[in-house]
């Protein structure tokens, strides 16, 4: 990032880039760095290589994965280059650097274009490591595109100015014919031979770098090709699907050795979550889970039975079910799928609707039908977010909020009660500012209950949310609709008004009969919220 963020200086001239690397040689060159760079390298690229020469297959790596792979192999040579060339000249051989001696050693377009694609390797191989490794971070996610953005513009930038200082080199040798000759014998007044510097750097350090990779990748071949001959472990998945595999091979590594889809947003590095599975059968004779493979499950809030199929490593026959799709992405590995396994919780849940919206609909252009149902949505959506609600989803011309997933019943009812307040607060400035545009005044009806739901993540591919069901959801369901019926706005179960430790001035209770259950079910019913008072 230094190295480009300099280059893009070369934009305004030699002057300006020669001034500003000045500042970067403090971060470059000091004697911290001096040995922190070097061993940073040498311990990336030593868990890099190991981990590769690990893995017991290659298949199932993705484009990506394999560009990272090679630029990697690659980006050490590159660098090794470079740094003979800088460096090292500077500190063995007196050589002063600088961007202006550079711009003069250039001979043409094709030295740029060639240091450019060695620098374009790094940076590329930087940016997937990062992209794979932030990938599973939701602050990441939050700044996606401006990181994108960022990794994008700034090569180019630094290509432009790379090109601006060999152009204002040539054009000051055009203006003095003796201008290199000066820049030379200033910066390198030992007229030492860089061409042959590089030439020995090649010769002593990257051949045997480029001989040592492939004596490590022949030997791993050959090593994996013995011990398949004992693949005597078998990985059953659901419909018949089986991978033999031998003691060593995680359960990912099972499923993509025998071309069965799986999972792996991070590459199965154990930082996310979608490559997990349900351990049917032999869960007791795996392994424990070791500490960073317990810190994701629990994030996710699964059971015992569900492990992580990078770090789950098998000694006997299992049976196994992935649990998400092959093609999950970073949203399967958000916090909402702590839920994905559904568990049973006391919660909060809020239904309302438009009244006589349908028969308004009729007689509106759709523009206008949809202008003014996305200014009430957006009016009770941001409601239900601001008071702890999770918006389940729009039916129709109605909602369904459900409160107090992770706070509890009590909290959750608080803040439903709440919201139903600010919603009849809200559609009444509504209804003022679309004065206009509605033949009559919109007017809602919402029913609040609380009790024990199924909540989890249900549905279909696009169409799968975080939502609950149950008796208590459809026993809201049932109080929102007799709201018309009692031609009142709210309905609230007596079970959620005492929970809730408010108390409502004028209070009128009732009983009512729901669908589907024997007793009558005690209910408060409000005309108007704005009408009563509720005392915390």
């Amino acid at each position: 990032v230094t190295h480009y963020l300099n280059h893009s200086i070369g934009i305004f001239g030699l002057n300006a880039v020669d001034y500003i690397r000045n500042i970067f040689l403090f971060f470059w060159r000091n004697p911290v760095m001096n040995y922190f760079l070097p061993g940073v390298a040498v311990i990336h690229i030593y868990l890099s290589l190991s981990r590769v020469i690990r893995l017991a297959s290659f298949r199932g790596f993705k484009r990506h994965e394999w560009f990272q792979l090679i630029a990697g192999i690659l980006t050490v040579p590159a660098l090794a280059l470079h740094v003979s060339g800088t460096k090292i000249a500077h500190i063995f051989y007196g050589i002063d650097d600088t961007y202006t001696f550079l711009s003069a050693s250039i001979v043409d377009y094709i030295d740029i274009i060639i240091f450019y694609f060695l620098m374009l390797l790094v940076w590329i191989h930087g940016y997937i490591g990062v992209k794979y490794w932030m990938k599973v971070n939701s602050t990441y996610q939050r700044y996606l595109n401006k990181i994108e953005m960022f990794f994008f513009i700034l090569p180019i930038l630094a290509l432009v100015g790379m090109i601006s200082m060999f152009r204002e080199s040539n054009l000051n040798q055009l203006i003095d014919p003796r201008y290199k000759e000066k820049v030379f014998s200033s910066s390198n007044p030992e007229n030492v031979d860089l061409d042959k510097l590089t030439e020995d750097t090649f010769m002593y350090f990257v051949i045997p770098y480029l001989l040592l990779i492939l004596l490590l990748f022949t030997g791993r071949f050959i090593y994996f090709k013995i011990k398949r001959r004992n693949n005597s472990i078998q990985i059953s998945y659901p419909e018949g699907a089986v991978s033999k595999i031998f003691p060593g091979m995680s359960i990912l590594e099972a499923s993509l050795d025998a071309g069965i889809p799986h999972a792996h947003v991070c590459g199965g590095r154990g930082r996310c979550s979608t490559c997990r599975i349900r351990v049917d059968q032999g869960l007791d004779q795996l392994e424990p889970a070791r500490q960073n493979e317990r810190r994701v499950l629990r994030g996710i809030g699964a059971p015992e039975n569900i492990r992580l199929a990078c770090q789950a490593f098998p000694k006997i026959d299992l049976n196994v079910s992935p649990l998400l799709a092959h093609d999950a992405n970073f949203e399967e590995n958000s916090s909402e799928q702590k839920y994905i396994h559904g568990s049973d919780r006391e919660i909060c849940i809020m239904f309302t609707d438009l009244r006589a919206f349908t028969k308004m609909s009729e007689k509106k252009l759709p523009y206008d039908v949809v202008f003014i149902l996305n200014q009430y949505f957006k009016l009770m959506g941001e409601i239900i977010e601001n008071q702890g609600g999770y918006l389940d989803k729009f039916i129709g011309d109605g909602t369904m909020a459900l409160f107090g997933i992770e706070e509890g019943p009590k909290e959750g009812s608080r803040n439903a009660i709440l919201a139903a307040r600010q919603m009849n607060d809200e559609l009444k400035k509504l209804n003022e500012r679309l004065i206009h545009d509605l033949p009559f005044p919109l007017k809602m009806g919402i029913g609040i209950h609380s009790g024990n739901v199924i909540f989890g993540k249900m549905g279909y591919k696009h169409a799968k949310n975080l939502t609950a069901v149950g008796d208590a959801v459809n026993t809201a369901s049932r109080l929102e609709s007799l709201t018309k019926e009692f031609k009142c706005q709210l309905i609230i179960s007596k079970y959620t008004y005492e929970l809730s430790d408010y108390q409502f001035n004028p209070l009128e209770e009732d009983s009512v009969k729901i669908i589907g259950r024997d007793e009558m079910l005690d209910v408060i019913k409000i005309k108007d919220t704005s009408m009563v008072e509720i005392i915390q």
